[in-house]
């Protein structure tokens, strides 16, 4: 079974044997090893957030969590153990972003298919021989162990895992599709025939017909899955997901807004820079057309490398690099590459607010707008001063994790104010 091709990456890249040799099962009475979720991270909610989770404590579950999950059951099965797994959590868990909705979807369904493992995620606690599990509060907006209630959580309010429970033990394609009654999201995989990309923006544009926004709101969304979706299939020799969702949701300023959420990811040994560096740092002496462009990244090169340290890094720059309107494909060419600055842009003329960011590898960068304006030149510097070549981005532009994206992923949130 195989959804994406090279998803043997995904695994494979975010294997930690450390982290295993540390894990030990939990010895209670129950048809599944059971562990103790230890990768979760503090999480806060606004001041004035209404919600009471009385003795509870809420923590956030990102893909460094998945990280865990993947590391204990790959050890297992090279050991030849195919038993059903359960990680449990003393607190409630909150998804970090739709991405690592997507992804965790996406390993247990691995799993399930592949190896006919259940991966279980629920709220739990251990009294001396005794385990209980699992939490459903209406009041906390809390369903099997996860929190529903923040805007912008459309995807886990119709992701299978709220109804995985120990006593399920089949995921339905329809389950991972998202394709029950009053679902509001849509997840397709595009591949690289000469009609996919095509009939996937269609079946885009159809589905957020029902959103409640402008319709320049939508067909600017649609450009940037036309853009992103091809782009993912093309450079990375490779099929990818599209998981795109809308929900409805009041502001804590009283606002009704539409928020929709756009994830894109493939796998792939390609990273979003590893064709560009190429043709930049490889092949410089074979390039005539952009020419001027090529030697100013390579001028910022000089600058930038001597400001690197543990929160920017080489690679980090050549994330950046992606956004400076040069090709990556292959050749001598005079096309401007990556435009996903400029589509985003124009989605943000219509939305109130956004949450956007690239992961490649271990380095992601965050399409903030106060950012990503362009310079005089055209270079997106990912600073507030718009200085590509002699100035780094911001502190708060590039983001680390030790999660590994094989690949490229994007995801992208923007919310509308609703059409009256």
């Amino acid at each position: 079974m195989q959804l994406l091709m090279n998803d043997n990456l995904l695994f494979e890249s975010n294997t930690r044997h450390k982290m295993v040799a540390k894990k030990r099962t939990i010895p209670v009475q129950l048809d599944a090893m059971v562990y103790k979720l230890e990768k979760l991270f503090a999480t806060q909610f606004p001041d004035n957030y209404t919600i009471d989770f009385r003795n509870y404590v809420v923590k956030s579950f990102s893909l460094e969590s998945l990280m865990e999950i993947i590391s204990v059951v790959e050890s297992k099965l090279k050991k030849g153990i195919r038993k059903n797994f359960l990680f449990y959590s003393e607190f409630i868990l909150v998804m970090t972003d739709n991405l690592t909705v997507s992804i965790t979807e996406y390993v247990i369904y691995y799993y399930k298919r592949k190896y006919g493992v259940n991966i279980y995620i629920v709220y739990g606690k251990v009294y001396q021989d005794n385990f209980e599990c699992g939490l459903n509060d209406y009041d906390m907006k809390v369903k099997n162990s996860f929190f529903i209630g923040e805007a912008g959580r459309g995807f886990i309010r119709d992701s299978f895992l709220l109804n995985w429970f120990l006593e399920t033990s089949d995921i339905s394609e329809e389950d991972f599709y998202c394709k029950n009654k009053d679902t509001h999201r849509l997840k397709l995989i595009i591949g690289n025939g000469p009609w996919d990309a095509s009939i996937a923006i269609s079946e885009c544009s159809d589905f957020l017909e029902n959103a409640n926004v402008h319709k320049k709101a939508v067909d600017a969304v649609c450009d940037v899955i036309g853009e992103l979706a091809p782009n993912a299939v093309e450079h990375g020799n490779s099929n990818c997901i599209l998981d795109l969702c809308y929900e409805r949701s009041i502001s804590l300023e009283g606002r009704e807004l539409t928020d929709i959420s756009i994830i894109i990811y493939n796998f792939s040994e390609k990273l979003l820079w590893t064709d560009l560096h190429k043709k930049i740092f490889v092949n410089y002496n074979d390039i005539v057309y952009k020419r001027e462009r090529i030697d100013k990244i390579r001028k910022a090169w000089i600058y930038h490398k001597n400001h690197f340290s543990k929160s920017y890094g080489e690679k980090d720059f050549y994330n950046l690099m992606a956004f400076q309107k040069i090709s990556g494909r292959c050749g001598d060419r005079n096309d401007g590459g990556l435009g996903i600055n400029t589509l985003i842009q124009n989605v943000q003329k219509y939305s109130t607010d956004d949450y956007c960011y690239v992961l490649s590898g271990n380095g992601a960068l965050l399409m903030d707008r106060d950012i990503t304006n362009l310079d005089s030149e055209d270079y997106v510097a990912f600073n507030k001063e718009k200085k590509f070549v002699d100035k780094i981005p911001d502190d708060n532009a590039v983001m680390q994790t030790k999660f590994y994206m094989p690949g490229v992923a994007y995801n992208l949130t923007f919310y509308f104010e609703e059409i009256k």
